[in-house]
This record gives structure tokens, C-alpha cells and sequence, in this order.
């Protein structure tokens, strides 16, 4: 079952996206700046249900143990609303981790290419000196 959450952060208003399954959360999220309707959450909704939460990194979500009487249950239950989950902020920071080491690897590899790049031209100039066709 996927929940999704809508709630203003202050600047933007944010799609929130998760889905627990075998002790396991992935969450997805979408910046919105105008408050979004009812086609566009449930729009969100299906992308996230098809594609969204598969392309995200599970994060484990420890199941919580039903402690104290009813009415505690019931305030603990009101906190956790008026929040904006700390799991689902864990599953979105894998993400975002996720996304850095990727963008890194590329960097590196495009740094590489870039001296190997010179290298060449470096040495084709040296040739070039060399065979006096300077």
C-alpha cells in the first residue's frame, strides 16, 4: 500500500510517496510551487505506485512495538501526523546519497577522459615539434 502525504514546507509544497513492505520503506518525493489538486496527487500517486518507489533505494523500517494505553497511542499518533516522518526522511536521504555517488563516479570518469584527452594532444604536439611540421 503506498501513502502518500501532502504537507507545505515552508517554500514549496511537497509530494510525499512511501510504501513499507517486508520491514523494508521507500519514499519519493515531488517539489509542487502552487498547492497541488486532486488530479495532480493521484497522478503522483500512480507514478509512484509504477515506477517511482521501485527506482529508489529500501531503506529497513524496524516495526514499532505498541507500548502504553489507548489515549498515549492516540497522542503518539497525532505527533507522528504533524510530523514529516523520520523514516521517509531516511529512504529520501539514501536517495539523494545514492544520487551523489553516482554524479561523483561521472565526475571522475569525465575528469579522466579530460587528461587523457590532453595527454594525447600533448604528445601529438611533441611529434609534430619533433618531425619540424611545428
Amino acid at each position: 500500500m503506498v501513502r502518500v502525504t501532502v504537507f507545505h514546507d515552508g517554500r514549496f509544497w511537497v509530494l510525499l510517496g512511501e510504501r513499507e513492505e517486508a520491514g523494508f520503506l521507500r519514499a519519493v518525493r515531488r517539489l509542487c510551487a502552487e498547492e497541488p489538486g486532486e488530479p495532480e496527487v493521484r497522478g503522483f500517486a500512480t507514478w509512484a505506485i509504477r515506477e517511482g518507489l521501485d527506482s529508489c533505494p529500501p531503506v529497513e523500517a524496524p516495526e514499532r512495538p505498541l507500548v502504553g494505553g489507548f489515549k498515549r497511542r492516540l497522542r503518539e499518533a497525532r505527533a507522528e501526523r504533524s510530523t514529516r516522518g523520520g523514516r521517509s526522511q531516511a529512504a529520501l536521504q539514501a536517495q539523494r546519497e545514492l544520487g551523489l555517488l553516482h554524479r561523483r563516479k561521472e565526475r571522475s570518469r569525465g575528469a579522466e577522459e579530460e587528461r587523457q584527452r590532453r595527454f594525447r594532444d600533448r604528445r601529438r604536439r611533441s611529434k609534430r615539434r619533433h618531425d619540424g611540421k611545428a
